[in-house]
């Protein structure tokens, strides 16, 4: 009897890990590293025809494997999903990502590390002569790329800005504008003592545009776009006046964000927004698109627009009672963005009212690399972890 037990114990072993010997890795996620909020997060991988190949748990602190034992699969559909308490019901944010490359290890976005405090200087700088010649003067220092509080006194002959900035700091930048007309001081701190300029001492920023009406424009220095520490340069509203429609930059940081934005109307109402990462802006022309929605079921999802896009997001929601889903799909602009309906059995206890009745469409994008962000460099910077320097224009609006 005890050698039947051996056996069927051995036989039991030598079958699971033949199992496992024939089940490919259709995905490893290198850290459990979560985005969203929530009490709990999955994985879950379905190929291209919504049929559910594996699911699993992510942990914060474990590499994760999703397998399947279906062969030849050379792209797949990655769902992450963040399940929280609402109240009396269940928060569910899902998230898919169309046509991942198989066998692919991705990083998951880590949360935002909590940095070291920085050793800080009381500083003070006084403007004068004339008080009011420069408006929006705005304090940053460099190499940290770091945005100190600091407070504006206005007084009759002088300017004041006094605040704290780290003590390590090799520049301080004031960047303002002058007659409608972007300007910078840089110079060394002056611990200690307080800093005397004069209006003059202020010279044009570089690589001045003008900015077409009813166009929102920022211009901040960055050092990475992932550590999303940035100080605002020169910033334009989409309202300011015809002869101060002017944006700068000033030079000396590692990387350059602009972001333009145009309101939607009536009769189109799309918001557009483009945004520039790595080299200051050269062209600060902004294309409006229409945008619209031709169905809006969800498994069923189709648009209309006249941009170009190289890949869209779509957005549904779902709610009964007290409880919330919402889900996002990312796709190619060849590609279909609509919802499978193979929703996986393991989240059905946290979402067993997830019903295509109870689904509303809620937001439409589709964006436009202009030759230098595809659907890939999407994946690569959500998925993989990797930067590159871009420049793209989104398209979307809400229902």
């Amino acid at each position: 009897m005890k050698r039947f037990l051996s056996l069927a114990i051995a036989f039991a072993l030598l079958s699971a890990c033949a199992d496992d010997d024939i089940r490919s890795t259709l995905l490893t996620i290198e850290n459990g590293g979560v985005y969203w909020e929530g009490e709990e997060h999955f994985a879950f991988v379905t190929d291209q025809n919504g049929q559910l190949l594996d699911i699993q748990d992510i942990d914060r602190n474990t590499p994760i494997h999703i397998r399947s034992s279906q062969q030849n699969i050379t792209q797949i559909d990655l769902t992450l999903a963040s399940i929280g308490n609402r109240e009396e019901g269940k928060t569910m944010i899902l998230e898919t990502f169309t046509n991942v490359p198989a066998g692919a290890t991705i990083k998951l976005h880590q949360p935002l590390p909590v940095l070291p405090p920085i050793e800080v200087t009381q500083f003070e700088l006084r403007i004068s002569d004339p008080a009011d010649a420069l408006s929006a003067p705005r304090l940053s220092v460099l190499p940290h790329i770091y945005n100190p509080g600091y407070e504006h006194i206005i007084e009759p002959d002088h300017y004041i800005l006094r605040g704290q900035i780290p003590r390590a700091a090799q520049y301080v930048i004031v960047s303002a504008y002058r007659d409608g007309n972007p300007v910078y001081w840089k110079g060394a701190p002056q611990i200690g003592v307080v800093t005397e300029l004069n209006v003059s001492d202020f010279v044009p920023q570089e690589g001045i545009l003008s900015v077409p009406d009813n166009v929102y424009t920022v211009v901040h220095g960055l050092n990475s776009i992932k550590e999303r520490n940035q100080v605002v340069l020169s910033r334009i509203d989409a309202n300011d006046a015809a002869n101060s429609r002017q944006v700068g930059y000033v030079p000396g940081f590692p990387n350059y964000l602009t972001e333009q934005w145009i309101s939607g109307t009536a009769t189109n109402p799309v918001l557009t927004w483009r945004i520039k990462y790595g080299a200051p802006l050269e062209d600060p022309t902004v294309s409006v698109r229409d945008l619209a929605v031709l169905s809006e079921t969800p498994d069923d999802f189709q648009l209309s627009t006249t941009a170009d896009f190289d890949y869209q997001s779509i957005r549904f929601n779902a709610s009964l009672q007290k409880n919330y889903l919402q889900w996002t799909v990312h796709a190619d602009a060849a590609s279909s963005a609509s919802l499978r309906w193979d929703f996986p059995q393991e989240l059905k206890k946290y979402g067993a009212w997830v019903k295509k009745e109870n689904f509303d469409f809620g937001y439409a994008a589709v964006i436009d690399g202009h030759g230098t962000f595809t659907y890939s460099d999407f994946l690569n910077e959500r998925l993989f972890d990797v930067e590159k320097p871009f420049d793209r224009t989104t398209y979307s609006r809400s229902f």
